[in-house]
């Protein structure tokens, strides 16, 4: 970044109402140095001067003893945002909360510390920020989108469609707020109006690879694979590092039934190696062809890069990855003991490692999945029946196996795992049920 030069410091202390000397250093040049970085642009700060200058002038002016409350309050904003751009994240926070201690709690202040505090994983706190930001400026539309990205990723989908709904009444063609609508959309099943989303995107930005890219996983959803598989296709040419896109276009294949889809996956692996989500995505698919050698070594990988150790994901991949392993006929269960003591997951899926481990009677699983919740109880009966189907199939029981698989398929919500490998256990097994008859 250059510093910003001397003529154009003038015009814009003048526009602020300074009064400047060429080369000067006055109390109040230092003022708009120290400001310039306060004028907003689509959300982003400008960044007309070094932020070490603005720091460095910022400082003069706290430390010159001249200023007070809400006035002194709005330098530390300055200054916060100077040290988040030399990326000194814990000076910024405390001078955006010595901010608004001395009144300077503007919604721009608030927006800024809310940033600060997501990059911190601080969820809470920064959605507090946000809350208080809308509060002060309910057209604040920027404050409104960050708010409907922290509800996204605590599932709670509701209320970031209600954020990312108001954003778009203030900006009906931005882009993010769109993409971030259509998302949420796409998880409350109203696929309808998330593809209307990702449809205007794509109007006004062709070359947007999220929204193609989120397109294609309504279409496979919706079970239209080629559809869903051109959108992959030009979301792997728009985009970098399109890792998501070949695992989206790897299970559309998979869903045809082309076992080459397994090159997609390796792409999606190669792009990622160092996250958890491709090796557990191949894992499961090469559960899904009989793969099982591959699937365990993919999903014990994906529990070694967990960065969420022993929660939901890593304990079912840890379920899976018995699975595969006793399928080959490998019975050895002190992994899965070990598992069963690391998970931090409660009486439910432990209840599916338990019976596992100790072979216990189908009859208690089933009595361990009831819930007084219907969702809930959908989701455990599914589950159920197809981990007790599976703890046939190590027995080589396949006619107790093959009707529990048939009632997983029909009832198994239809963006579970086991609802689709249940069907290819079934495919695989109704022939030979046919030929012993």
């Amino acid at each position: 970044m250059n510093k910003i030069s001397t003529t154009l410091l003038v015009s814009l202390a003048l526009l602020c109402g300074c009064a400047t000397q060429q080369g000067g250093g006055t109390a109040d040049q230092e003022k708009v140095v120290c400001r310039l970085g306060l004028v907003m642009q689509n959300g982003v700060l400008s960044d007309f001067v070094s932020r070490e200058a603005q720091v460095k002038a910022c400082t003069r002016i706290i430390e010159g003893n001249t200023l007070t409350g809400k006035e002194l309050g709005s330098f530390y904003y300055a200054r916060g945002d100077a040290w988040q751009g030399v990326k000194e994240d814990d000076r910024a926070l405390a001078d955006y909360n010595q901010a608004i201690q001395l009144g300077a709690a503007n919604a721009d202040v608030y927006f800024s510390r809310g940033l600060l505090l997501k990059k911190k994983n601080e969820l809470d706190r920064a959605a507090a920020d946000f809350e208080q930001a809308v509060k002060l400026d309910p057209k604040y539309k920027f404050a409104l989108y960050q708010r409907g990205r922290i509800y996204a990723s605590r599932n709670d989908w509701a209320n970031a469609e209600t954020s990312y709904r108001l954003a778009l009444l203030i900006d009906p063609d931005n882009t993010d707020f769109l993409n971030g609508h259509g998302y949420v959309l796409t998880y409350l099943e109203k696929y309808d109006e998330a593809m209307a989303d990702f449809d205007k995107v794509i109007k006004l930005d062709p070359n947007d690879w999220y929204a193609y890219q989120n397109r294609g996983d309504i279409w496979s959803r919706k079970k239209e694979y080629d559809k869903a598989i051109a959108d992959y296709n030009k979301t792997i040419l728009l985009e970098e590092e399109p890792a998501y896109a070949y695992s989206g276009r790897a299970r559309a294949r998979l869903e045809k039934g082309d076992a080459g889809c397994m090159a997609d996956f390796d792409q999606a692996v190669k792009l990622k190696p160092k996250y958890r989500w491709p090796y557990s995505e191949r894992g499961h698919a090469a559960f899904r062809l009989g793969l099982f050698a591959q699937a365990r070594r993919d999903l014990m990988s994906a529990n070694e890069l967990d960065t969420e150790p022993f929660a939901s994901t890593w304990t079912y991949n840890a379920i899976w990855a018995y699975l595969a392993q006793a399928r080959q006929g490998d019975a050895d269960k002190q992994q899965l003991r070990r598992d069963l003591e690391h998970t931090k997951q409660g009486p439910w899926p432990k209840a599916i490692m338990s019976f596992l481990l100790n072979e216990g009677k189908p009859a208690e699983l089933f009595a361990a999945a009831e819930s007084a919740n219907p969702k809930t109880l959908r989701e455990q009966r599914c589950e159920a029946n197809f981990y007790v189907a599976q703890m046939f199939m190590i027995r080589k029981d396949t006619d107790s196996a093959r009707p529990l698989f048939k009632e997983a398929a029909a009832n198994c919500p239809p963006n579970f795992r086991e609802y689709f490998v249940a069907i290819a256990e079934f495919q695989r097994l109704e022939p030979i049920a046919g030929a012993a008859r």
